[in-house]
């Protein structure tokens, strides 16, 4: 089979929304080319994946001091950043805590920063953090604000394990 040259068909997360190919017309252009060899495309010979054995049973980590310093709370929104971010700060003051960034897909969307792209969904996450550790009582008071405010539709704890964080930190927060 001579190789042949390699035609460009681009969605819109490469390309944008004008430019980009639509989902079936790029599936039918994969399909289409399945099997093809590519000018400056070297084939890549096939192997089978190899991979070991999980050693079981997996040696727990030892945590000498386990820290919750906030939570995350997954939100439904359909409100306006500005809008839902009040609300958010309503809940944090009524609970003691600290609103510190809210995310959409990892993404910071506040606080707003000069010059930022808002890529919403209608699923967002509000980092809440306290002055310290957040004790369980805290936690479930701020539930229950933000509970108050909006549908929120899961919790994860923020720990530090021996003073290391031990979560992800989100696109654009300090």
């Amino acid at each position: 089979m001579l190789p042949v040259r390699l035609i460009k068909v681009l969605t819109r997360d490469v390309v944008g929304d004008a430019k980009g190919a639509q989902t079936t017309h790029f599936t039918e252009t994969v399909i289409k080319n399945l099997g093809k060899r590519y000018e400056g495309i070297q084939d890549r010979d096939y192997k089978p994946i190899s991979i070991s054995k999980a050693k079981i049973p997996v040696e727990p980590i030892a945590v000498k001091n386990r820290t919750i310093e906030g939570v995350d709370i997954f939100v439904e929104n359909t409100k306006s950043v500005q809008e839902f971010a009040e609300l958010m700060e309503q809940a944090a003051n009524e609970a003691g805590v600290k609103l510190k960034i809210i995310t959409s897909r990892g993404m910071k969307i506040y606080p707003v920063t000069e010059g930022m792209e808002l890529d919403l969904t209608d699923h967002v996450c509000a980092r809440f953090v306290g002055n310290g550790s957040l004790s369980e009582e805290g936690i479930q008071k701020l539930v229950q604000s933000v509970g108050q405010k909006a549908m929120w539709t899961h919790i994860e704890k923020l720990h530090t394990f021996d003073g290391k964080v031990a979560y992800t930190k989100a696109h654009g927060e300090e």
